[in-house]
């Protein structure tokens, strides 16, 4: 199977609270307590979809995690995207979606949208991440937004830093991590 025809998609949970600066905040010998702005438990669910020619398609919300109807959801929209790329001419050739086990993937309304769309699934093997190039790219996406820490203090902050993040990929980095994982011919 060539490079161009894989969509790796997976799924991440980021959390404010990761914001918080344990360290660093006074001269040593002196404590200082500091609390921070934000709510240990809020968290944002993060869904990506990324292809080796720096397509990318991103679902991030505030929802406890992913479940198949929000998995659907993502899904039918990233099809949907695709359709219009492939009728333009943009993307020739099949595409083949690469996953983890997740429940959510492996759903009977997951596989029922798939044949009904004409799309094929590979799962990855389960507990073997260093085969998706997906999370080589939130290894970047973490990298990135810890680099802003300093101006997280809200959910609202951390959505709009992902945001920039995910904007600054370059193709060339998303087909790096693919080559990384061995999807060698394009």
């Amino acid at each position: 199977m060539r490079r161009s025809q894989l969509i790796d998609v997976d799924e991440c949970a980021l959390f404010v609270q990761t914001a918080k600066r344990n360290y660093g905040k006074a001269v040593i010998g002196f404590r200082v307590r500091d609390v921070g702005p934000y709510k240990e438990y809020e968290k944002l669910t993060l869904i990506l979809a990324v292809s080796s020619n720096g397509f990318i398609h991103v679902r991030l919300a505030d929802d406890a995690g992913t479940t198949t109807e929000i998995f659907k959801g993502f899904l039918t929209t990233l099809i949907d995207r695709l359709e219009g790329m492939e009728q333009r001419e943009e993307w020739v050739g099949p595409k083949v979606f690469i996953w983890d086990n997740l429940a959510a993937h492996k759903s009977d309304v997951i596989s029922n949208l798939l044949l009904i769309k004409n799309r094929l699934s590979v799962p990855r093997a389960p507990y073997w991440p260093v085969d998706g190039p997906i999370e080589y790219v939130f290894h970047l996406l973490e990298q990135q937004v810890r680099l802003r820490l300093y101006r997280i203090h809200t959910m609202d902050d951390l959505s709009r830093n992902i945001h920039e993040v995910i904007t600054e990929f370059t193709p060339q980095t998303i087909e790096n991590c693919f080559i990384h994982c061995g999807y060698l011919t394009n």
